[in-house]
């Protein structure tokens, strides 16, 4: 907690925990599962091991936004829509996609913005593959090719995850 306020300090877990509450009611993230926050702190981990700084560069990643005035490349922001940035290592290119229209992605970091952007971005996914939390999981790590329906190409990943939340279910 910061000093005078109810609210938990930046960069906390109690903030961590706050924001994923929010983002799991605004979106009905995993509602389908017995204990949604677990799986979303599972997903988290899985993605960043909850470092709301991670980022990594996917040199083969090629879907750049946006699709008819792709930036140049080999430009900051070529480079940084091939990036994944935050705590659920969205992509640029799926930010951008997604109206973030920031002048810098590595904002992107920051966890009410990361939070947002990736948790309805994987609601969408879910209503795009087999309207299933697996499904749309193994969309958000490997696109929706292939990811539609059982058996998903990404299914290791959705494994992960789940594997990942049952270290979070006493919260």
């Amino acid at each position: 907690m910061t000093k005078g306020s109810h609210k938990p300090a930046p960069g906390s877990f109690g903030e961590l925990i706050a924001l994923a509450d929010v983002n799991i009611a605004r979106f009905d993230l995993f509602d389908t599962k017995e204990n949604p926050l677990a799986w979303m702190l599972g997903w988290m981990d899985t993605e960043s091991s909850l470092n709301q700084y991670a980022i990594c560069y996917e040199p083969k990643y090629r879907w750049l936004y946006p699709p008819d005035n792709k930036p140049k490349q080999g430009t900051t922001e070529w480079y940084a829509q091939k990036t994944s940035w935050g705590i659920l290592q969205i992509m640029g290119a799926v930010a951008r996609e997604r109206g973030f229209d920031a002048k810098y992605l590595s904002e992107l970091c920051d966890l009410g913005i990361n939070l947002k952007l990736a948790s309805g971005y994987l609601s969408e996914l879910r209503g795009r593959s087999d309207g299933s939390w697996n499904g749309g999981l193994a969309a958000y790590n490997g696109g929706l090719r292939r990811n539609r329906k059982p058996p998903f190409r990404r299914q290791e990943y959705v494994d992960k995850v789940e594997r990942r939340s049952k270290k979070y279910k006493r919260l």
